[in-house]
């Protein structure tokens, strides 16, 4: 297995647990096929296939030494950002890395670009075990989660957000487990709410981001892309009823903290 350095670009190396959890994965996944016991199955036995392998959260938990409900959590993320792929019974879990190959095969291959780690966020040739035939729910289509490049424009505001939310508390992160840095993807899809159906234009929103947290009373509340967006127009107004306090915004990339 090869590890690019474009990894340190990616949002799951800014989450020490969240990349822990992945690597354990990449490591759990069969690399051929094997058979396993199952009551489940109506042969007593299930395939799991190359690529895959039976998630257990405590065990999980024991040999990562991630909290179990963390462990959970971390999980639900990564498949969020496409990374991995989930199919759930009553008993187990079958945990599927995406593009499994892509990260053990051909040691020879040209090197990943940056960000590459979920660039391909449905399964190439590995798809999910289906532990029961006949649950209907396993043929509808999921929805398919867009995940922002780290150097796309949405992601940047994201980080220009977190940059300035760290400026007034730099302990932001330590005290607040649910705006870790991985959020900056669902910051991102806000940002990029703001950009499309909004059309707000991408200097303001810096502005406004700046604004808002240059604010005594902003700064406590505008803590999230959500509270961003929600609060736009308010913080828009005010910042312009107040030319002399405001900002173009813009960051030296050295600036931004990550």
């Amino acid at each position: 297995m090869k590890i690019h350095r474009s990894i340190l670009l990616h949002p799951v190396f800014q989450d020490s647990e969240l990349l822990h959890l992945f690597l354990y994965c990449l490591a759990k996944a069969n690399h051929k096929p094997g058979r396993v016991l199952s009551p489940q199955s109506e042969e007593g036995e299930l395939t799991v296939e190359r690529g895959q392998f039976i998630f257990g959260q405590r065990k999980a938990a024991k040999e990562t030494g991630v909290n179990a409900r963390s462990a959970h959590r971390k999980l639900v993320l990564l498949e969020k950002l496409g990374i991995l792929s989930r199919s759930v019974s009553r008993r187990f879990t079958v945990v599927t890395v995406n593009n499994y190959s892509r990260y053990q095969d051909n040691p020879n291959q040209t090197d990943p670009l940056p960000g590459s780690l979920v660039s391909h966020p449905c399964p190439t040739s590995v798809p999910p075990v289906s532990t029961n035939k006949n649950n209907k729910n396993e043929k509808k289509v999921k929805k398919k989660i867009k995940v922002f490049s780290f150097d796309s424009t949405e992601y940047e505001l994201s980080k220009l957000l977190l940059t300035e939310i760290r400026k007034n508390d730099e302990n932001f992160l330590a005290s607040n487990p649910d705006a870790e840095a991985p959020s900056l993807q669902r910051w991102a899809f806000q940002i990029d709410r703001l950009l499309r159906l909004d059309h707000r234009p991408p200097e303001e929103i810096r502005q406004v981001v700046v604004f808002a947290q240059t604010s005594s009373f902003w700064r406590s509340n505008i803590l999230s892309g959500q509270k961003l967006r929600e609060k736009y127009t308010t913080l828009l107004l005010q910042m312009k009823s107040q030319p002399t306090k405001t900002t173009n915004g813009k960051v030296h990339p050295c600036e931004i903290v990550i």
